[in-house]
């Protein structure tokens, strides 16, 4: 109502009934019974109102804005928000969020609008707005709403206006003191932004590093599965790309190679079961067993192996390469149609029988 919206709009304006009626020229008791709603202002004092407080008259009468209820101003929100439709006045966001002060859904909501429409008008009201709404929510965050959104998302979310807001130093201190996760690219961007470029550059290594390790265990995965339902060139396919990715992220280090080796082996196999002359990739590996592989090249911070010496996939479970492929093996099932494969191809390379 009216009244409702008065009292809103005056403490969003952190002013006492006695000082708005100073303003409007009138008592602290025509304030007091306008926000309780028993009696009602002028059209002159309307008006002033409205340019006090910056807003329209039709948004001071026009209470209900056709909502049933609280759910349905959420709802509605949500749905303008993800067709990029920027239409509800922040009065009226602010109006609803000051009157349901305990509602998860509606401050939520509140917030990604708020968010999103910022880059649209590019109006700071939105944004601190935004960030007040999403810290309310914060508040009122308990596990049963993981099923909506994660605590750690909200927290991301506090840290990503303040690097908006240019608060390089405060978005470091709450990702740290939150112990927010995924967060290392915002903190490569605030580093660089407070001209801390060493630590953007190793902020940015290590990012590059733990995305490249994920795609590269994904693919020792998915070749193994598609060799495993005979897909033979989908599996070949995807060894060369992955060969080819591993040689563009470095491609001298000893290190690099050792990540090489399962995928050349299972590159050999995939040319031993098209009828593909497979002699280069087999002396590639001869020679790589031939060399020293050192696996403990690290960088200031993180040790490479961290990233991609992941103990539930195989790539990397042991410096020699003989004990890896030996592992590829183990982790093969007899009845799969590569698995003699492997094993010939085994004794190639060591010139010996895999039991020995």
């Amino acid at each position: 109502m009216l009244g409702e919206k008065i009292y809103v709009l005056r403490r969003s304006k952190n002013i006492s009934q006695e000082e708005f009626a100073n303003v409007l020229n009138t008592s602290r008791q025509a304030i007091s019974k306008w926000e309780r709603n028993e009696s009602k202002p002028d059209i002159d004092k309307l008006i002033k109102i409205a340019k006090f407080f910056n807003v329209s008259i039709d948004y001071l009468l026009a209470y209900e804005i056709n909502y049933l209820d609280i759910d349905a101003f959420a709802n509605e929100l949500k749905e303008c928000y993800r067709n990029n439709k920027f239409i509800i006045n922040i009065n009226d966001i602010r109006f609803w969020c000051s009157k349901y002060p305990n509602n998860f859904k509606l401050h939520l909501c509140a917030a990604e609008y708020l968010y999103v429409s910022f880059f649209d008008n590019n109006n700071d009201e939105y944004l601190n707005l935004a960030l007040s709404c999403i810290n309310k929510a914060i508040t009122l965050f308990t596990p049963e709403y993981n099923q909506i959104v994660s605590l750690n998302d909200l927290h991301s979310g506090v840290a990503e206006i303040y690097l908006i807001q240019q608060k390089y130093e405060f978005a470091k201190k709450y990702v740290e003191k939150n112990s927010v996760n995924g967060c290392e690219v915002l903190l490569a961007k605030c580093d660089l932004s407070l001209k801390k470029y060493d630590d953007a550059l190793k902020r940015a290594s290590e990012i590059y590093l733990k995305a490249s390790s994920d795609i590269i265990n994904t693919s020792f995965v998915q070749i193994r599965v598609l060799l495993k339902t005979k897909k033979i060139q989908e599996a070949y396919d995807l060894v060369n790309w992955t060969i080819l990715f591993v040689n563009s992220i470095k491609n001298n280090d000893d290190f690099f190679k050792g990540i090489l080796c399962p995928f050349l082996y299972l590159k050999a196999t995939c040319e031993k079961l098209l009828n593909i002359n497979y002699y280069e990739t087999i002396k590639k590996l001869k020679d790589i067993n031939n060399n020293t592989i050192n696996l403990n090249i690290s960088s200031e911070s993180k040790s490479i192996k961290h990233y991609f010496g992941k103990p539930d996939i195989l790539l990397l479970s042991d410096s020699n390469i003989k004990n890896t492929l030996k592992e590829i093996i183990n982790q093969t099932e007899t009845g799969d149609i590569y698995y003699e494969t492997l094993i010939n191809i085994y004794n190639e390379i060591f010139g010996g029988d895999i039991d020995e």
